[in-house]
């Protein structure tokens, strides 16, 4: 089980070499973050929850480091993309994956959740399948300022999303 989730680690840490690369045109909305995220997912699937948590907390130390660097770099729009998919790995729980078929981009999930850009930064995701009997498939619902919701307690004010089977809260309309 040990040698599992260092085999696992290692592989999400080759994922996000390119993350770190100093060039000046790297991958293009979060590149291999998106791919640690969709690895992690299935991880979830496979592992214990142990390994699992191990796992994600090890991938948003780096990622968050990450954001954290290419903000202090000037590079402000990368930053956000990476924070972005920062808090889309924070949402995954070893029992609430996100259904993703392999020709699935995460760019492409966060565009539709974000209603193809009016929102920025992704504050949290919360898994509410349910919801979907009285919200649909989709429903920009706008901005919510309750801090609780269905048994998820201390959430951020926010502007929220229903893209079934979650809720997505980001924090500002896109200027």
């Amino acid at each position: 089980m040990r040698w599992t989730m260092r085999l696992t680690v290692l592989f999400l840490g080759v994922c996000l070499v390119g993350a770190a690369d100093p060039d000046p045109e790297p991958e293009p909305q979060g590149g291999n973050a998106d791919e640690a995220f969709k690895r992690l997912n299935a991880l979830a699937a496979k592992e214990s929850a142990e390994t699992f948590l191990k796992t994600r907390e090890a991938l948003l130390k780096k990622l968050q480091a990450e954001s954290v660097r290419l903000a202090k770099a000037g590079k402000e729009a990368r930053a956000r993309e990476l924070a972005d998919r920062v808090a889309l790995i924070a949402s995954l729980e070893k029992d609430k994956r996100f259904e993703l078929d392999a020709k699935t981009k995460v760019s492409d999930l966060l565009s539709k959740a974000s209603v193809k850009g009016k929102y920025r930064q992704l504050l949290r995701v919360i898994h509410l399948p349910g919801d979907k009997a009285g919200y649909t498939e989709f429903r920009d619902y706008g901005l919510y300022s309750g801090t609780a919701y269905a048994g998820y307690n201390d959430l951020p004010v926010g502007y929220w999303v229903y893209h079934y089977p979650h809720w997505y809260i980001w924090k500002e309309l896109a200027p």
